[in-house]
């Protein structure tokens, strides 16, 4: 048993981590980072979350328009299990602000009495990759990409779930875009 566990030890004893390092620029995201994360005609994916509380996933923005530091968009979700699934939208319009140490989208409800804004802090935006890392008010870190990346983002997977110590939840399945996609194992994957 102790030759099975002595190379884990010497690994960690010369500081090695099981965890990709991450990008000394993790904190350092430009107002120009958010703005070119947003300028897009793709939906942008909610691929995964430390938190969620909704029956929902395959959450995604469809850009409507942007004027001064308003960002309007449509976010549409799928609710419901297996056999009773729809989709559902919702209209939200966010806020840009860029006078804080990192740039924020403060995202609303349009209606009469929508509930509290949530804030979206921008920590990474991989141009290659098409992904952000936001830290929300809602609960914890969100890895969002453009839909033309889902499957292209390996550096941005890894960054995110070394932040979230491997544990969050995936809103971005491979049924969300083959609606025939066979789901086999873990039903919540599906």
């Amino acid at each position: 048993m102790f030759v099975l566990i002595l190379p884990f030890l010497v690994h960690l004893a010369y500081g090695g981590s099981s965890q990709p390092e991450l990008p000394s620029n993790l904190t350092n995201a430009t107002w120009r980072d958010l703005l070119d994360f947003l300028k897009t005609q793709e939906e942008i994916w909610l691929k995964a979350q430390k938190s969620h509380q909704q029956d929902t996933d395959c959450t995604r923005w469809i850009h409507f328009y942007t004027k001064n530091y308003t960002y309007e968009f449509q976010e549409l979700s799928r609710k419901g299990g297996l056999g009773s699934r729809k989709t559902i939208g919702y209209k939200k319009f966010a806020n840009l602000k860029n006078n804080t140490q990192q740039p924020v989208m403060e995202i609303n409800y349009h209606g009469p009495s929508p509930p509290p804004a949530v804030k979206l802090t921008l920590l990474l935006w991989l141009p290659n990759e098409k992904c952000s890392i936001f830290n929300s008010t809602k609960g914890g870190y969100e890895e969002r990409v453009w839909k033309s990346h889902l499957k292209n983002s390996t550096m941005c997977d890894k960054i995110y779930k070394a932040l979230t110590h491997g544990s969050s939840i995936p809103i971005y399945k491979p049924s969300c875009l083959n609606p025939n996609y066979l789901c086999v194992g873990v039903p919540t994957y599906c």
